[in-house]
């Protein structure tokens, strides 16, 4: 998509400033000592919103009926792959807490 936000915008605009905002001090960037879960989209494949598509346990979805102009193809989280272009890799557990600091999340 070209005449919107840039690449670096999107980045920043769904992990960098949300992990700060949430005081998420180790995630939000790709560099040494931060935690990263790192999301492949596919521009090419439009990807549409529903109940039907959702992994969630729900009945319902926001935004049933809109689509996605891009879809996930691939995600890796601690540097293992947990999701290969709409299956599930990783058993249940796979993800851990990470605590945020409400100091940093305000400043």
């Amino acid at each position: 998509m070209t005449g919107r936000i840039t690449r670096s915008q999107l980045v920043d605009r769904t992990s960098t400033t949300i992990a700060r905002r949430f005081g998420l001090h180790d995630k939000g960037s790709l560099a040494p000592g931060k935690d990263a879960d790192v999301v492949v989209l596919d521009p090419a494949t439009p990807h549409p919103y529903g109940k039907a598509t959702s992994f969630m346990n729900v009945d319902y979805d926001l935004y049933e009926g809109e689509t996605a102009s891009a879809s996930v193809r691939h995600t890796f989280s601690r540097g293992t792959l947990v999701y290969d272009r709409g299956e599930i890799k990783t058993d249940p557990g796979h993800g851990r807490f990470v605590p945020r600091t409400l100091a940093r999340a305000l400043s």
